[in-house]
């Protein structure tokens, strides 16, 4: 569910072993993360490594992200990193169209299994790295992008080329996992002593801060409107609960996105902005 950036890192083969309930992927302990396009849709195309064990974070997602649009219609949607489609189909209609954009095939594939035959005119599809693919500037009013920052080389390069596309006045959803959050430490920790059990390079995420996501989108012309914190389950919960089970327990502790209670525990931020302006000189 993410797109990658390439580089020029040694490629390395992703881990066999899916991670657990409490991260997604190892988090990235150095500058290098190498995540070559190749690395980043071989992880993804393992339904595995995210859908089978995020689902309940995705459904978090996409009941955020139609808390934050709620009230707004739309006339064009781009979904980056679009994965299985959980969060941008629900919001198609047959008045507006949405471009679902992803490196993996195998993503879009499945993406498209969920639109309903009236709505697949209005569907279009990218298989392509978002920093390449030709998109039309200022042709988007809703632009969707949660679960890729973790998984690019340049989140700031990202958001740069979110505020060519998105129209004045347009919506940005926007995620990351703020890794100055006490919380994410013990993610790191479980990260660097499965990669020393495993004796083998796996599947490296980007880190990346909340202040810094909200600055760079503050200098691309974008004011933040709303912010949704929480966590992800517990090590182990996984292996006992239903992920139906793990999302109630989630809500439970951090609320929705209109009551978000015990925000400060949670390291999982989705952002919405505004684009309001042209960006702001460098």
């Amino acid at each position: 569910m993410a797109v990658g950036h390439k580089d020029t890192n040694r490629e390395v083969e992703p881990s066999s072993q899916a991670p657990g309930a409490f991260e997604a992927a190892e988090p990235n302990r150095g500058t290098t993360v190498g995540l070559t396009n190749e690395r980043v849709s071989s992880y993804f195309a393992n339904p595995k490594n995210y859908l089978d064990i995020r689902r309940y974070v995705i459904e978090i997602r996409a009941e955020t992200v139609r808390e934050f649009t709620a009230n707004r219609k739309f006339s064009r949607i781009l979904d980056i990193g679009c994965g299985d489609g959980s969060i941008s189909i629900p919001l198609l209609t047959e008045t507006n169209r949405l471009t679902l954009l992803d490196i993996s095939s195998a993503m879009l594939a499945r993406a498209l299994s969920r639109v309903s035959p009236e709505h697949l005119k209005n569907v279009d599809t990218v298989n392509q790295d978002f920093l390449d693919a030709p998109l039309d500037p200022g042709s988007y009013d809703l632009i969707i992008c949660v679960g890729v920052l973790a998984h690019v080389e340049s989140p700031e390069l990202v958001i740069e080329k979110v505020s060519r596309l998105l129209q004045p006045g347009g919506l940005l959803m926007l995620e990351c996992t703020d890794s100055a959050n006490f919380s994410n430490q013990l993610t790191v920790m479980i990260g660097r002593v499965r990669g020393a059990l495993a004796r083998r390079g796996g599947y490296h995420t980007r880190l990346v801060t909340a202040e810094s996501v909200i600055s760079m989108a503050n200098r691309r012309g974008f004011k933040l409107l709303s912010l949704y914190r929480h966590n992800v389950a517990l090590p182990l919960m996984g292996k006992f609960l239903s992920q139906r089970a793990l999302q109630r327990f989630i809500r439970l502790i951090f609320g929705t996105a209109k009551w978000n209670r015990n925000a400060w525990l949670g390291k999982e931020c989705i952002f919405a902005f505004e684009r309001t302006r042209l960006d702001a000189p460098s």
